[in-house]
């Protein structure tokens, strides 16, 4: 886990650089694959931005610009421009020159390689997962009390989640709901599956005892995946995933 503070999550436009998070997965180093973890806070000075933004190419400058809400596109810069850097220390090429494609989720994908990497970020906080010869992924959420999760339960839990969830004293409940969504979004993520896929289809435990217990995507098997929480600054939850790689 960083030694990220609340003085981290600041308002105050900085630097952002990526930081590592060390994570104890018994399945990667059971397959000889290291999973390295980044994670990166914002906002991002105008001088990071625009070394940054150099990185994009033209489609993804054109993109940041459509946002709204220009914290949103300077989060996508910040987001994108570090996964170029990231994947090109691991390629060998520079960040422009990483050969990007966008799946049919529009998940950025790379073609004839073994490396897995994930993206995910909520607000100004960006996390990454890189591996190989895996499955990967990767969520992170800001974990709050003023949102309907008990109808976002009833929409998207199991119904083992469901009764799970509804065991747990109204204080623990937050946490609990935020711990099953990122761990249930981690895993479509790592499948590539998207929220395409029914979420009711497959179980994950809500406690401090991360584990995919059941699942019915077609060949996978449960026990074959593992997870790992971690919180990469205070008031959010992160969960990345790694199991078998696609076959």
């Amino acid at each position: 886990m960083p030694a990220w503070t609340e003085e981290h999550f600041t308002a105050d436009p900085r630097a952002a650089t990526p930081e590592p998070i060390a994570l104890e997965l018994s399945s990667g180093r059971a397959l000889g694959v290291p999973v390295d973890v980044y994670g990166v806070v914002g906002p991002a000075d105008r001088s990071t931005l625009a070394s940054l933004r150099e990185e994009l190419n033209e489609a993804e400058r054109a993109r940041a610009e459509r946002y709204l809400d220009p914290r949103v596109g300077e989060t996508f810069v910040l987001s994108r421009g570090w996964l170029r850097r990231l994947l090109g220390e691991r390629l060998g090429v520079r960040a422009h020159e990483v050969p990007l494609s966008f799946g049919e989720h529009g998940r950025p994908e790379l073609a004839d390689t073994t490396l897995s990497f994930n993206v995910t970020h909520s607000g100004p906080v960006v996390l990454y997962a890189f591996a190989y010869n895996v499955s990967l992924g990767i969520d992170v959420e800001r974990v709050r009390t003023n949102l309907a999760y008990n109808e976002i339960a009833q929409r998207y839990f199991s119904e083992r989640e469901r009764a799970t969830l509804g065991e747990l004293p109204a204080s623990e409940q937050p946490l609990a709901f935020f711990r099953g969504w990122t761990r249930k979004e981690a895993y479509l993520k790592a499948k590539g599956a998207g929220l395409t896929f029914p979420l009711t289809r497959f179980d994950v435990s809500l406690d401090d005892a991360p584990r995919l217990q059941r699942t019915e995507i077609a060949e996978d098997h449960a026990e074959q995946w593992e997870l790992h929480e971690f919180a990469p600054c205070p008031g959010f939850i992160g969960c990345a995933i790694v199991g078998p790689p696609a076959r």
